[in-house]
């Protein structure tokens, strides 16, 4: 990943679509208990239909045990729009430029489960700008939301939308280790421009979401215990 973004437009491109903080694992401070009102008793069978993948084309399609889920016109940065996750805990999934999974339907399919439960929740960052080029502390301190329940209603899931205000949440810090932080990632001269701010949302500086949670909970046929899925998806800052 590139903290620092150049104006150009192939570079920009580039940086915004991969981040190294997606191979960190799902926050700790992150709520991880079940929320037994979101879990339904069953879900009912769902057959795929024959031209699934094709659909996913301009999407993209996880597979979990015994079910998909579809997004389609979702761009990611990914050789693949096929994502198996079946032997993963968390699938992470860094998204194109302009395109993001907040306020989109997911289509499932597949086998019938039990205990089946679907959440999600945001991160945010801190970034300095620069009318243009912007330095974002993807790697440092972040603000982790609540999971809120989703809904599976005729094998659609409507995601949740985030707003201005959801989108500038962020945690107490101080400033001294804020503009730190700048200098270790982007150098001395972003760090004085950073300076000029009095808290994490005044411009330079800003707060914006850096990543969405999917948690999937549900049980397998012929099995007794609970499994837990995450999809997390890197948002571009300042895109």
């Amino acid at each position: 990943m590139k903290n620092l973004f150049l104006v150009l437009p192939f570079i920009i491109l580039t940086a915004c679509g991969s981040n190294d903080h997606q191979q960190e694992p799902i926050a700790e401070n992150i709520t991880e208990t079940l929320d037994t009102a979101a879990i339904a008793d069953s879900v009912i069978s769902i057959a795929a239909p024959t031209d699934l993948e094709e659909l996913a084309e301009d999407g993209a399609l996880f597979q979990f045990h015994g079910f998909q889920l579809l997004v389609d016109t979702l761009e990611v940065w990914s050789e693949s729009h096929l994502f198996d996750c079946q032997d993963s805990d968390t699938t992470w999934v860094s998204l194109g430029l302009g395109y993001g999974i907040a306020d989109r339907t997911i289509q499932f399919y597949g086998d019938q489960l039990t205990d089946f439960s679907i959440q999600q929740s945001y991160q945010t960052s801190v970034t300095v700008m620069n009318e243009g080029p912007h330095c974002d502390l993807y790697n440092w301190k972040h603000y982790n939301s609540d999971w809120k329940n989703l809904t599976l209603n005729n094998n659609k899931i409507q995601t949740l939308k985030y707003g201005e205000e959801e989108w500038e949440v962020f945690i107490p810090v101080e400033m001294d280790d804020l503009i730190e932080e700048v200098r270790k990632n982007c150098g001395d001269e972003w760090a004085e421009h950073a300076s000029k701010a009095s808290s994490p949302t005044d411009y330079p500086c800003g707060v914006s979401v850096s990543a969405i949670y999917i948690k999937i909970q549900y049980t397998r046929p012929g099995f007794d215990a609970l499994t837990t899925k995450y999809l997390a998806f890197d948002v571009p800052m300042g895109c």
